[in-house]
């Protein structure tokens, strides 16, 4: 989006030669009407959701490729999953009914989508995906993120007491699957945050997770399945990322995540800097962001994990953020064949992660947030919600959410504390 906009028509002069169009400044919208915005996106989403709780599947044509005649199989989760970490981000509490309604119908799929030895069915609609367990996560960790433990007040020293009282028992077992001392975490979520971290890493004894070894994420891992792709990796490491900084000990359960992305990623980079979806795709704006963030979020990880990052990913993460700049657009997701290759709102949340993490409030000379609002509150319906026709349906519900996410800014910037 330039500067400033070109008003439609050429006015002449008394020569007859085509004088430039008049110019009208770009004006960027005030923080109210942001705020406006977000509220009317909140009630779109709340109205969109289903009897049931649930805000629906990805439908018959929108399923990952599949085309309109095939049945769906099943990606029921993701939407719902999604949708609430979304609403939380935009202040939500999880106590709302709507929250509860919808958490319920989430804790039945995802007790049907389980063994009763924790694998996963395999070709049936219960399966979840990548992208679905890492919105599970994504989620979980957004409703009790403002429920963090708090420091306790000092206590007044007190007199010794003649007999010394035997220690308490721990009040939780220790492990991954207990959560931190002092979190307002139940012990229902924090399983649940552990089956669904279990599913994604590799580095565990689950048949079904979903890491490639040594490389990055596809959809699902199955070990059998070398399919990874960059946008499926990205969400992962952004779920991960979630989960260590809520105290999930993700560095001691999978140590090598971080590293085996970074080895994935590296291979997918052009020397320009983009990144495409897998290497039967071409660069895109859209997957340069996801790369580039994800590149941040393993250096970061890796930081905290005090594992020093190999020397070239400060040189990648130069040359993606060079390119984000050269291909900035709000108004496209631009691509290598030229136009816009789709997927336009998760474009748009892609450079919000990438502004967060990196600390970048610029790219190509303009304010990328600033752009990017007017761009989302220009394009808002009149009911509140974002319809993004370029992505899988249900596309008004993805689309409300990937716009909420921008303009509430729902990526914590770097973090500098560990688990």
């Amino acid at each position: 989006m330039a500067a400033v906009f070109a008003c439609p028509g050429a006015a002449q002069d008394g020569g007859g030669r085509p004088q430039p169009p008049p110019l009208v400044k770009f004006k960027p919208p005030t923080l109210q009407e942001i705020e406006r915005s977000i509220e009317r996106g909140v009630t779109w989403l709340h109205s969109a959701q289903l009897e049931d709780g649930s805000w629906g599947p990805c439908r018959p044509g929108g399923v990952y490729g599949q085309p309109d005649s095939a049945p769906s199989v099943g990606y029921h989760v993701g939407p719902t999953a999604f949708s609430l970490f979304a609403l939380a981000k935009c202040g939500v509490r999880r106590t709302d009914p709507l929250m509860k309604k919808a958490l319920d119908w989430l804790r039945k799929r995802d007790a049907a989508a389980l063994y009763k030895d924790g694998g996963y069915r395999r070709g049936e609609w219960t399966n979840y995906t990548s992208y679905e367990s890492a919105a599970v996560i994504l989620m979980l960790c957004a409703l009790y993120e403002d429920d963090a433990p708090k420091p306790a007040p000092k206590k007044k020293p007190r007199k010794k007491r003649r007999k010394k009282k035997e220690k308490q028992a721990p009040r939780r077992p220790a492990g991954p699957w207990a959560p931190p001392a002092g979190s307002a975490w139940s012990e229902a979520d924090w399983r649940w945050l552990h089956d669904r971290v279990q599913h994604l890493v590799v580095d565990t004894d689950h048949e079904n997770a979903c890491q490639v070894p040594g490389l990055g994420w596809g959809y699902f891992g199955w070990r059998d399945n070398a399919y990874c792709d960059v946008s499926a990796t990205q969400f992962a490491l952004l779920a991960l990322r979630e989960a260590a900084h809520a105290g999930y000990p993700v560095n001691k359960v999978a140590p090598k995540a971080w590293g085996w992305a970074l080895r994935y990623l590296k291979g997918m980079q052009y020397e320009h800097g983009a990144f495409a979806y897998n290497t039967e795709h071409a660069w895109n704006a859209g997957l340069t962001a996801a790369g580039v963030a994800s590149l941040a979020i393993c250096r970061e990880q890796m930081r905290l994990a005090n594992d020093k990052p190999p020397e070239w990913v400060d040189a990648a993460i130069k040359r993606g953020l060079g390119r984000m700049s050269e291909l900035f657009d709000v108004r496209q997701n631009r691509s290598a064949r030229g136009g816009n290759s789709g997927y336009h709102y998760y474009h748009l949340y892609g450079i919000e992660r990438v502004g967060a993490l990196t600390g970048r409030k610029e790219f190509g000379a303009k304010d990328w947030y600033v752009r990017g609002a007017a761009y989302l509150l220009a394009n808002q319906r009149e009911d509140g919600k974002w319809y993004d026709p370029s992505c899988m349906r249900p596309r008004d519900v993805l689309g409300t959410c990937f716009a909420l996410l921008f303009l509430k800014k729902a990526t914590p910037p770097e973090y500098t504390t560990g688990e």
